[in-house]
């Protein structure tokens, strides 16, 4: 048997260039942690360089994906253009750079949020590890969307995770930081455990463990039955687990309300994407035994969330319970993709899929964003007490926390009504009219608890003393830009819907 041959060409370098900036700048930062240099100068100096190599990241992108794009017109008679490189452990195509565009912009947009948020720290002089692991996530997010295989799938999937359970438990001395970092720490081992024995399950017996021949979107995919099927249905798991998906939901809320509030928002959109996606890959993998239970673990999901979210006070917790409720409606759009046989089938239900990514992280990053520029680097609790009379106080902050929740409810004109309208529609469109009534009389309940901030930021009387002294600053820019984004795609949805109708993905 000839040997395998593994090289590293020129054109890997430049088409894996964001890869190469996030590692290498990860080291960079760690090596700027040892240098003789004044503190604050250091702190910096790490802050605005990983800033920059993911703003880079970013950019180069968005140009991969313009590229892309023109080569990549819809045609029913071939498969989707897709570069591979990396020896074809790794591949480039539309749909997966829109993931990493979603995963790279929530990164940058935790990294503009940390810059202020850090300053406060008392934990002084882990800067540098803080930011090196930000640079790591989307590293791994990327080869997680991208792997052309399952082990590389999981490889990324473990860069993503380790780095996030660091800086979960960022602030060593607050034991509720600690207790969400070992909470999320020790159920993600088992997220990892069913991930990988699912994947030797699948290699014993199927004897790949290849993606592309089970993507949907491309062609009619080969039956998964017998050992496979269940290493399949292990894979899936792990992506429930990652998604926030029922039943493995429930370490959401005590892990987003402990960590760092920059990196909950990263963990509620940059996970998300990267997860939704890959399961977007897999979805021809999974057995259709499981693929029955979908719509049930569609349906559990929105109910917890939703219901989980009414009672809770503080708006971390809130949003965490609100963000395993938008999970199931992903969920509705992945199960639509899996009712489709083969291309152009299931391509509804992938543009409904990769619409509801984007407007999804453009309001829950700004909600997010508008909570941590609330707190400025204390971690004082943002609960609804603390929000009564917030618009006489400080109105900016509460117009933008209003819209990015009406965004999050679905409420027109935002870009949260167009993703909605979407799933929901392809839901009837593929005769789950059962699983769309339930969805959006789900949906419904969720007005409930985000109308209650609003009603208490705008009609409730202001306490005698301000609870936060927020000052306008870098992290308005993020928020701006959100706000901006979900404006725009709810007044001119055909901005985002014509980008992607035109395209395969």
């Amino acid at each position: 048997m000839e040997p395998l041959k593994f090289t590293f060409t020129a054109g890997d370098a430049w088409l894996g260039m964001p890869l190469i900036l996030l590692a290498l700048g990860a080291v960079l930062v760690l090596f700027f942690q040892v240098l003789p240099m004044e503190e604050g100068r250091r702190k910096s100096l790490s802050g605005w360089l990983a800033l920059a190599l993911l703003l880079a990241a970013f950019l180069l992108t968005a140009i991969r994906t313009g590229a892309l794009y023109g080569l990549n017109t819809i045609y029913p008679e071939r498969k989707g253009f897709t570069v591979s490189l990396f020896n074809e452990a790794y591949s480039l195509d539309t749909a997966q750079l829109l993931g990493h565009l979603v995963v790279l912009g929530a990164a940058l947009f935790t990294a503009f949020l940390s810059l202020p948020f850090l300053k406060k720290d008392e934990d002084g002089g882990r800067e540098g590890e803080y930011y090196a692991l930000l640079l790591l996530m989307p590293l791994g997010g990327m080869l997680m969307i991208s792997g052309a295989d399952l082990m590389v799938c999981f490889l990324g999937l473990e860069i993503l995770s380790l780095s996030l359970y660091v800086l979960t438990a960022f602030r060593s001395r607050r034991p509720r930081g600690v207790e969400a970092g070992l909470k999320y720490f020790l159920l993600g081992a088992f997220a990892a455990a069913f991930f990988i024995f699912g994947t030797a399950l699948l290699y014993a017996g199927k004897g790949s463990i290849q993606l592309p021949p089970f993507r949907i979107q491309w062609d009619v995919p080969p039956e998964v039955t017998g050992i496979a099927g269940l290493g399949a249905a292990m894979i899936f798991a792990a992506l429930l687990f990652k998604a926030s998906l029922f039943p493995f939901q429930m370490w959401t809320p005590d892990v987003y309300q402990g960590a760092p509030t920059p990196i909950t928002a990263l963990m509620s959109t940059g996970t998300k994407a990267a997860a939704f996606v890959l399961m977007v890959s897999v979805a021809g993998l999974v057995p259709r035994e499981v693929r029955y239970a979908v719509p049930a673990l569609a349906i559990l999901t929105m109910a917890a969330g939703n219901f989980g979210a009414i009672r809770q006070t503080d708006i971390k917790r809130m949003l965490a319970y609100s963000g395993i409720a938008h999970a199931g409606y992903i969920l509705v759009g992945v199960n639509s993709i899996m009712a489709g046989t083969s291309w152009p089938d299931s391509q509804l239900g992938i543009r409904a899929v990769y619409i509801y990514l984007i407007v999804y992280a453009l309001s829950n990053l700004g909600a997010l964003g508008v909570v941590a520029w609330l707190e400025r680097g204390d971690e004082r609790a943002v609960t609804l007490e603390g929000l009564q009379g917030l618009a006489s106080r400080h109105p900016g902050a509460a117009a933008l926390l209003a819209l990015f929740l009406l965004s999050l409810g679905g409420i027109p004109p935002t870009a949260g009504f167009l993703g909605k309208l979407l799933v929901f529609s392809e839901a009837f469109r593929q005769h789950f009219y059962v699983l769309a009534g339930l969805g959006l009389l789900l949906s419904a309940v969720s007005l409930y608890y985000y109308l209650k901030v609003v009603v208490y930021m705008y009609m409730r009387p202001a306490g005698e003393e301000d609870a936060f002294a927020p000052r306008p600053g870098l992290m308005a820019f993020p928020i701006g830009l959100s706000a901006a984004g979900v404006l725009l795609f709810g007044c001119v949805p055909s901005i985002l819907l014509d980008f992607l109708l035109y395209v395969n993905l």
